[in-house]
């Protein structure tokens, strides 16, 4: 009786095309920090008020123009304003940056977002 050989599972070179294939994906993945967020504004509504810029820091210190500013101000600077700039640190939390939003699409404001690392 003639003694079969047994078949491997997967050749070597088999697993090596396959890790080559997997990591080529892997490099054509494009990482960002940056969050795309766009708002619509109503037909008829122009966005004539001059751009504000805030920095969302570190334990979600919002700051305006280098002074520290609380959300109830910065609802009352953005009701105004057509746009903001919006800066947010990397040690800033992600509800800081919701409760921002969120007062920006209360007021009609268009949203820029800026990550810093």
């Amino acid at each position: 009786m003639r003694r079969r050989k047994r078949k491997e599972l997967a050749q070597s070179s088999d697993i090596a095309f396959l890790l080559i294939i997997f990591f080529l994906l892997l490099a054509g993945l494009d990482m960002t920090k940056a969050i795309s967020y766009r708002q619509t504004q109503p037909a008829g509504e122009i966005a004539d008020a001059s751009p504000v810029s805030l920095t969302l820091e570190d334990g979600d210190t919002l700051r305006y123009q280098n002074q520290t500013i609380s959300l109830s101000q910065c609802k009352d600077l953005l009701d105004g304003a057509g746009q903001l700039t919006l800066t947010v640190d990397d040690n800033a939390t992600w509800q800081g940056v919701v409760d921002i939003l969120s007062i920006a699409e209360e007021t009609n404001t268009k949203v820029v977002l800026h990550a810093t690392t």
